[in-house]
């Protein structure tokens, strides 16, 4: 059955308020602006807890204020002082293979509770220099391999040095023969003089 010429205008009717229900949802639409944000500020304070900000604009006719983003937050600057009285750590050995020194890594200053991690709230500030900085002796030992190595090659693959009483054999430390025969006199000096003390200390 065909409809009726009402209800093909009722149909049409209905269409027409569909259509213009989602014409004027376009319009909104196409009004409404998008939020555009600029970058956020240095910190206001180069210690401690302090604020960056940064502008927010509306590319078009209007934005939702609702869906505005921040114009601020909080930061924590990145410039406090060392302090070379307390210790975080320590630095590599100065010599990489055997005696040399070592500095101390000094702490950061920043206020208690440090909220950023490791010393990153002094990763602005220039390290003091090493004449305030304790200092130990250390013993470097990048070739582990290569024992009573004192100096390490240009490549660090081998040694270039050795300690007093060793010779160095192709990148490697071996004993000489005079500290050989050193070791032998002072061992066979030790089991001669052994009787004798043993004898002062009878006879007192």
């Amino acid at each position: 059955k065909l409809p009726s010429n009402g209800d093909r205008e009722q149909c049409l009717t209905m269409a027409l308020r569909f259509a213009g229900v989602a014409l004027a949802v376009f319009h909104v639409a196409s009004a409404l602006g998008t939020w555009q944000t600029a970058p956020w500020s240095q910190c206001t304070v180069k210690c401690g807890s302090g604020t960056a900000t940064r502008a927010v604009s509306c590319a078009g006719a209007s934005c939702e204020e609702a869906t505005k983003p921040s114009t601020s937050k909080e930061c924590h600057g990145t410039a406090c002082p060392w302090d070379v009285h307390r210790v975080s750590g320590w630095q590599q050995c100065e010599n990489g293979c055997g005696s040399g020194s070592q500095f101390s890594m000094p702490a950061c200053d920043c206020p208690i509770p440090c909220v950023l991690p490791g010393n990153d709230e002094c990763k602005d500030t220039p390290l003091p220099p090493a004449s305030q900085l304790l200092q130990r002796p250390c013993f470097g030992n990048a070739l582990s391999s290569v024992e009573y190595c004192s100096q390490c090659s240009s490549d660090g693959k081998s040694c270039s040095a050795c300690s007093k009483g060793f010779k160095l054999d192709q990148g490697r430390c071996t004993v000489t023969e005079r500290s050989v025969r050193q070791a032998i006199d002072l061992s066979a000096t030790a089991k001669i003089l052994s009787p004798m003390s043993r004898a002062v200390s009878l006879a007192k």
